[in-house]
């Protein structure tokens, strides 16, 4: 039994995404072979609205307090050593967080590391690493392009912060130095000394591994037991669609599908659209659904009939994707990022090339056309989900070898 520290820097339970989820199933299952402790800062700031553990929590929790300010690239690292020491961990799992988290890495040198990006978070500096911008992917490179064309991603993080008027990013920047030319030294420096780095496609381990050879593609997973089938219930008369996640972030796509679901009901097709967002639309076809719990959310899926995924940015995987495939619902999603990878093409669903109204309207029409299509695709996702993405495979096939080799 080894003494492990796991650090997120920005954790929520009941978990409010993706990577927060991860953590909880990777750390929960870690914490049956090994003694685990979870260290987190703690803000009394109302505008720092994150590491808020309610009851129920299954991992032993160490808080270290901060203030908005005093959460800086000195005071942070220096708070979180000090904590990590008295602890004396086997080995340091680093998972997730933003401008601070390589400090983090560097400040624990001394001790084994597992480093994960849960998305680009140390490639990108905009926002979450949204490697997005001007319509497009992004081919900048902050970390190999000259200094000069670097700092345009500074400029574009700078922009971003300021048109989503977002104090928690913008605070973080500042007093992380990421606005500095000598960040991305600090990123390089970081991800070297990583024992092993964890990420969630090839794409990203092809930027990463000049800086550090050891790392591993590890798919997140799905509860799939929650996220499971319900008996076919195909209407002839309306065909129900589902976006599930981040309908209000322009980096997720969901003009592309208002638009392709316009050109249908042109077309004569009859369909209805769910999405989780709490805005008001003035279409009658789009059904907003607000925030749904993981449990609320499972049930939305059974009651779909076709899920899309139409993300502008290189998703690192696409969870939603995951738990479409599982809930046997046939899929459509952007040819992009790790989606492409989740996705296999006419076996677990149907990829369109992102941002192409024409082309995602062209593969929904398909599978309203074929029922049968519907139910075959469905059926396969369910089956690598199944046999590639419950937690129980994740953890024994991936996290309990990077473990075991420290």
């Amino acid at each position: 039994m080894a003494k492990i520290a796991l650090i997120d820097l920005v954790i929520n339970y009941p978990p409010h995404g993706g990577a927060s989820i991860d953590v909880l199933q990777i750390g929960s299952r870690l914490a049956e072979e090994h003694e685990v402790r979870l260290f987190i800062p703690s803000f009394k700031s109302r505008a720092f609205n994150r590491c808020r553990i309610a009851p129920g929590f299954p991992l032993q929790v160490c808080r270290e307090e901060f203030t908005p300010w005093s959460f800086n690239w000195q005071e942070a690292p220096r708070r979180f050593r000090k904590a990590i020491d008295s602890f004396q961990p086997d080995v340091v799992f680093l998972t997730d967080g933003w401008y601070l988290k390589p400090y983090l890495a560097l400040a624990l040198k001394e001790y084994p590391l597992v480093l994960r990006l849960y998305a680009h978070e140390l490639l990108c500096t905009k926002g979450k690493g949204y490697f997005h911008r001007w319509g497009r992917v992004c081919q900048r490179d902050h970390l190999r392009d000259s200094l000069l064309s670097a700092a345009g991603c500074k400029l574009c993080t700078l922009w971003w912060i300021i048109r989503h008027h977002n104090r928690v990013f913008a605070q973080e920047f500042i007093l992380s130095l990421a606005v500095l030319p000598r960040f991305r030294e600090v990123v390089i420096r970081a991800l070297r000394q990583a024992d092993q780095v964890v990420v969630y496609n090839h794409a990203i381990k092809e930027k990463i591994e000049e800086f550090n050879p050891r790392v591993w593609v590890v798919p997140s997973g799905v509860d799939t037991e929650l996220f499971a089938p319900a008996p076919e219930h195909y209407s002839e008369e309306e065909v129900g669609l589902l976006m599930v996640g981040g309908a209000d972030d322009p980096y997720k796509g969901f003009p592309v599908l208002k638009n392709a679901c316009h050109k249908l009901i042109r077309r004569g097709y009859r369909i209805n659209l769910m999405v989780t967002s709490r805005r008001r639309f003035p279409e009658d076809f789009i059904r907003p659904l607000g925030w749904l719990p993981p449990s609320q959310l499972a049930e939305i899926y059974r009651k779909a009939d076709i899920c899309v995924v139409p993300s502008l940015w290189p998703e690192p995987q696409g969870i939603v994707a995951v738990e479409a495939m599982a809930s046997g619902k046939p899929l459509v999603a952007s040819d992009i990022g790790g989606l492409k990878e989740v996705v296999r093409d006419g076996v677990s669903g149907l990829l369109f090339t992102p941002g192409d109204p024409e082309g995602l309207a062209g593969k929904l029409a398909k599978l309203i056309e074929e029922p049968e299509l519907r139910r075959k695709l469905g059926e396969q996702g369910r089956e690598e989900a199944v046999a590639k993405y419950r937690w129980d495979v994740i953890y024994h096939t991936y996290y309990r070898k990077i473990f075991s080799d420290l």
